[in-house]
């Protein structure tokens, strides 16, 4: 037994080792030039080459908003096109999809480098993941590793959990410029391929702390968490 164990840990640190090699060999070797932005105890501005965003071996997704408009609203969707180039796998990349996008979080959407939904305007598999119209860009941006949320998704896949949240890590171009290292991945709702349960007699709960500030469909449980359906 602890042979196997032995065994399967070093399986999972070969897996996270080729996994994010890509991430750790472009943070550790690309040469970027750093301009002051005013700021610079809090925020520095990194001017990036397309050929260095290519040489990460993650997909490049560049989203481009009609007429540059910015993106300030976690409610009101904007127009917007999508492409994906730059992914070693070829089928990954996509002429210029027709979309909407909107920001997304509670806490998160409040950081420097923020997190999006997309809706597309139709379903589509992107990055090999089963086709669906909506999808996420996480920033991660509290989590200075980047791979705290892929490792607990990765657990959930090897305990055969009915069902675990697809993504992948790519580099984000908004309007042209680059904004940093987000993860694609899907939203989760009720649907075939993402949360396949019945519509009409199961539900899906989401632990919200904005408990006050939501819907009369919200409650708490016995625990004094507060749920919404």
């Amino acid at each position: 037994m602890k042979q196997q164990h032995g065994h399967e840990a070093r399986q999972m640190r070969t897996f996270l080792l080729f996994r994010y090699l890509p991430l750790l060999l472009f943070f550790a070797s690309c040469v970027i030039d750093i301009e002051d932005n005013g700021d610079a105890e809090m925020y520095r501005d990194y001017v990036v080459s397309a050929e260095t965003l290519a040489a990460t071996g993650l997909p490049t997704v560049s989203v481009q908003t009609k007429h540059d408009e910015w993106i300030v609203s976690e409610v009101s969707w904007i127009s917007a096109t999508m492409t994906i180039a730059n992914a070693a796998t070829a089928s990954w990349n996509c002429a210029p999809v027709a979309m909407e996008i909107r920001g997304r979080g509670n806490s998160t959407w409040g950081g420097y480098k923020r997190p999006y939904a997309l809706r597309l305007s139709a379903e589509q598999s992107l990055c090999g993941m089963p086709a669906h119209c909506r999808w996420v860009l996480i920033a991660n941006y509290y989590d200075n590793s980047f791979i705290k949320n892929e490792l607990a998704y990765y657990l959930s896949r090897q305990l055969g959990m009915d069902y675990t949240v697809r993504g992948e890590f790519v580099n984000l171009v908004l309007n042209g410029n680059y904004v940093g290292l987000y993860w694609l991945g899907e939203a989760i709702l009720v649907a075939e391929n993402r949360v396949a349960i019945n519509d009409e007699s199961d539900y899906l709960l989401e632990i919200d702390s904005y408990f006050a500030l939501n819907s009369s469909f919200d409650f708490r449980t016995r625990f004094q968490s507060a749920l919404q359906d």
